[in-house]
């Protein structure tokens, strides 16, 4: 681990191996396994970390530049096998400093060994952690970057806002967070569930409305910089089972993406 990502930690790492600090956070992580690492090791993390798709969109790009011209080192929230915003600021600048980091360890170890035995990247860190408990100082991080990390997160409301909470909470003061989020039909969801006998996912409830990122941003205290449509699709089956069972019922579930650059006020 580098500097500067080595002075912002509030506390030692469970374990340290090979230059990553684990902070034991797959509790909360995603539920990949080894049939996903097989995936991935068949060029998956190659064609991830070489697309140009974020920069070929408009929205997106936006925020690939802005990373850039604000220039400071960017921490990018549950990466995934993505990895994210990172593979196209590495592409503009591939000396930017960046800190890649996830709750699931072996999506962490599978960019380790991909990065080193495939890439020579300089400046590119890796940690596992939750973002529902990020260990981090107070005011230390001047960017983080995401790509639908927020819209992951387990735990629904509950944790959307302790996420959101903690990245506010290590933010220094007038830092930024430049990320993309998805919103979904909750209505239309409800109604598959609701005829498909499906189980509804958790914190999804009829009698609370499900706040937009909007309002959840501007909740928890950022300023909202921009805010742009990303993209605007249906769910598909290619998406997940509810997908796949909305098609069958013939219901369209709207999903929209937005990008935005949130500044910490």
């Amino acid at each position: 681990m580098n500097k500067p990502f080595c002075d912002w930690f509030s506390r030692p790492p469970v374990r340290r191996y090979d230059g990553i600090y684990y902070y034991d956070s797959d509790r909360d992580a995603d539920c990949f396994d080894e049939s996903d690492v097989d995936i991935w090791r068949s060029g998956r993390m190659k064609r991830n970390f070489h697309s140009d798709f974020f920069l070929n969109n408009p929205a997106s790009r936006r925020l690939v530049d802005a990373i850039i011209a604000q220039g400071d080192p960017v921490v990018e929230i549950a990466c995934g096998p993505g990895m994210g915003l990172m593979p196209s600021v590495k592409q503009l600048v591939p000396d930017h400093v960046c800190l890649a980091t996830d709750a699931n360890s072996l999506v962490i170890e599978e960019w380790k060994r991909y990065l080193d035995g495939n890439e020579t990247i300089k400046n590119l860190d890796l940690a596992q952690f939750s973002l529902m408990d990020i260990p981090f100082r107070d005011n230390t991080v001047p960017a983080y970057s995401g790509y639908i990390g927020l819209s992951s997160t387990r735990n629904g409301e509950e944790g959307h806002e302790r996420a959101l909470r903690e990245i506010h909470r290590t933010l220094t003061g007038n830092g930024f967070f430049y990320t993309i989020e998805t919103w979904m039909d909750t209505e239309a969801m409800l109604r598959v569930f609701r005829e498909s006998g499906m189980t509804p996912w958790s914190g999804l409830e009829s009698d609370h409305p499900t706040p937009t990122w909007r309002e959840r941003f501007l909740q928890v205290g950022f300023e909202i910089v921009s805010e742009d449509v990303f993209e605007s699709r249906t769910l598909t089956a290619d998406d997940n089972e509810l997908g796949e069972a909305a098609e069958q019922l013939g219901i369209g579930i709207s999903v929209i993406s937005k990008a935005y650059i949130l500044q910490k006020n």
